[in-house]
């Protein structure tokens, strides 16, 4: 038997909701920790950049 089955049509509508709001949440937090570590990246390559156009 399911679990699922045993629940209101308004509690499984907002599991759903919650559980996409859920992954949204997950995403979102990997797109932040990805372009601030990309960020960090540009930040060292025109770094190295700069020393290298001194020497």
């Amino acid at each position: 038997m399911s679990i699922m089955t045993n629940l209101t049509f308004k509690t499984k509508m907002l599991s759903g909701y919650g559980f996409i709001f859920t992954l949204m949440d997950i995403v979102t937090c990997i797109v932040v920790v990805s372009v601030k570590a990309k960020q960090n990246n540009f930040i060292w390559v025109d770094h190295t950049h700069k020393v290298l156009d001194k020497a």
